[in-house]
């Protein structure tokens, strides 16, 4: 097993299938998950624990992607085991604090989000959706 996959596999409150952290290709890469567990993006989020942060060689901050909805998230890109750093340039250190940025994020133009993956640092560009 890769050191990726079997760290995360450790991680007690891991909930979804780590085969995108270890480069396995997966039937799917989002899962069915309950409206409430997703943000209005369609993004389920984790802080990181401490055995991905020595792995992902994240020292603080990031969240892990653990699960990805219906909505924008799953357009613009977004992968179950995905680490994002920042989102509209502000590095993200908690869950609770991804929340309120993304209260406050633009409608009008698709916002960055720096994302970590094995084989390496992109940048999705998310659109918010407009409420009605």
């Amino acid at each position: 097993m890769a050191p990726l996959a079997a760290a995360v596999s450790k991680s007690r409150d891991m909930a979804v299938s780590p085969t995108h952290l270890s480069g396995a290709k997966s039937e799917s890469e989002t899962l069915p998950i309950s409206s409430s567990a997703v943000d209005m993006l369609g993004l389920s989020l984790r802080d990181l624990n401490g055995v991905e942060r020595r792995v992902f060689g994240v020292p603080d901050g990031g969240l892990l992607v653990a699960g990805v909805g219906q909505g924008m998230a799953r357009r613009a890109g977004f992968k179950i085991g995905d680490v994002i750093l920042m989102l509209d340039g502000v590095p993200v250190s908690s869950a609770s604090q991804f929340h309120q940025l993304e209260q406050q994020l633009p409608h009008d133009r698709p916002v960055p989000v720096l994302v970590q993956r094995p084989d390496g640092n992109l940048f999705l560009a998310l659109s918010v959706p407009t409420l009605r």
